[in-house]
This record gives C-alpha cells, sequence and structure tokens, in this order.
C-alpha cells in the first residue's frame, strides 16, 4: 500500500481540486482538509518508501501499476475522476477502519511505523465521507437510477484492480524475499482472506456500498477515533 500511495494520493488530491469552487462553502471546508490531508499522507509514504527502498527492496513494479492506474484516467472527465476517487476512499476507509478496531494486524510493527500507520488511518476514516458528499452535490440532478449504475460499475471495476494489483504487488515483494509465485499467492490469499484477515473482515462494509442509500457515515466511528487518538498520543 505505501509503495502505491505517493501517485495515489496525488491523484485523488488532483480529482478533488476541481470541485472546491464548485460545492456549497460547508461542504468546501472539507474538502479543503480533504486535500491537505491526503497531501501530507503522500510526502509520508515518499519517506517510508525510500526506507523501503534503503533496506533492499525494488517497489519500481509497483510504482508501475499505479502509475498505469492514474495514467487511464488522464483524459477522464472530472467526474469518472472524481467517481473513482470515491470508491477509492471507500476502500481506503474501510481497510482504515479495521486496523483501529482490530490492532493484531499491526503486531510487531516497531512504533515508528505504528504511528504512521494510526496517523494515516485516523484520518482516512475522519474524511471517510468528504469524496462521496462532493460526488453527490456533483450528480444531484441524476436521476437515482443512473447515480446507482455509476458507482456500482466503478466499485466492481476498482475493486478488480485493487485486488489484482494489490495481490501481485504483495506476491513480487515476497518473490524478492525468495518466495516463489504459488507459495506467496496461497500465503497471501491465506493471510487476507482467512479467519481474521484484512480482506475477509472487510467484505461486509465493502459490499454495504451497494446499499441504495448508502453512505460511508452510516457506520458511526467516532468511538474508533477517539479510541485512535489515544493510542498516537500514548505511543508520543
Amino acid at each position: 500500500l505505501s509503495a502505491v500511495f505517493q501517485h495515489g494520493e496525488t491523484f485523488m488530491i488532483r480529482s478533488l481540486i476541481p470541485w472546491v469552487e464548485r460545492v456549497p462553502e460547508s461542504l468546501r471546508v472539507d474538502v479543503e482538509a480533504f486535500i491537505e490531508q491526503e497531501a501530507g499522507h503522500s510526502r509520508e509514504h515518499v519517506a517510508m518508501n525510500k526506507a523501503l527502498i534503503g533496506a533492499g527492496y525494488d517497489i519500481a513494479p509497483l510504482d508501475r501499476k499505479i502509475r498505469g492506474f492514474v495514467a487511464f484516467f488522464e483524459d477522464a472527465s472530472d467526474i469518472m475522476k472524481l467517481t473513482a476517487t470515491m470508491c477509492i476512499e471507500h476502500f481506503t476507509a474501510i481497510i482504515a477502519a479495521e486496523l483501529l478496531e482490530n490492532r493484531y494486524h499491526l503486531d510487531g510493527v516497531a512504533d515508528d511505523i505504528l504511528e504512521l500507520w494510526l496517523w494515516h488511518a485516523i484520518e482516512e476514516v475522519e474524511h471517510k465521507g468528504v469524496a462521496y458528499d462532493v460526488w453527490n452535490h456533483a450528480t444531484k440532478d441524476w436521476s437515482p437510477a443512473r447515480r446507482y449504475a455509476l458507482r456500482s460499475f466503478f466499485m466492481l471495476a476498482v475493486t478488480t484492480s485493487f485486488f489484482i494489483n494489490r495481490t501481485l504487488g504483495q506476491i513480487e515483494l515476497l518473490r524478492q524475499d525468495g518466495y516463489r509465485f504459488l507459495a506467496s499467492l496461497k500465503g497471501v490469499l491465506r493471510a487476507g482472506f482467512g479467519k481474521g484477515g484484512i480482506g475477509r473482515n472487510v467484505l461486509r462494509p465493502w459490499a454495504a456500498f451497494f446499499r441504495p442509500g448508502y453512505h460511508p457515515w452510516d457506520k458511526d466511528d467516532r468511538l474508533l477515533l477517539a479510541q485512535g487518538e489515544a493510542d498516537l498520543a500514548v505511543i508520543a
């Protein structure tokens, strides 16, 4: 994930910038905060990526995948870029909430890296409804059927891309650690979708996106955020 955040976060920032002046003032404040937070995430993960490279990993293959994703949307309309961002934000938010709720995913992580992931997770949950709210405003004149069809189609497409490319990314890093493809694939799928795996645990919140009338804040995560902030203070 860190390997792709640099370009992924930049894509989302650029997708939201055209809407800063098009949304109501109350939402504009949230959009500006979203852009500021995502810029901070990108900056910190650039530093983490340098550490990964310094530790001997080649993240160029993962970088090429995310660059290809971003390039695919280069000539897309503002609405299409915004729709993609809204779907990606759903992924980052449900994964972030899972990390905050079930800390065993981060067992054994050094404090400085733990602080990075907790901080990033908190902010992803904090702004989980912003892109969705902007998209709702941008498509307010569309029919409910058209809106539902577009967001559902994009979520399925983004899901397919996310699953394939993040799986291949893990396998590539494991290959650099000396593991063969089939052993890596089995391990990645078992770790992600076996009992207690992140992928398995987020299936239900992922599917909630397809419910008509869905909104990211249907699930109130304020207590989760408060606990995350308290844990960050302890680390500090």
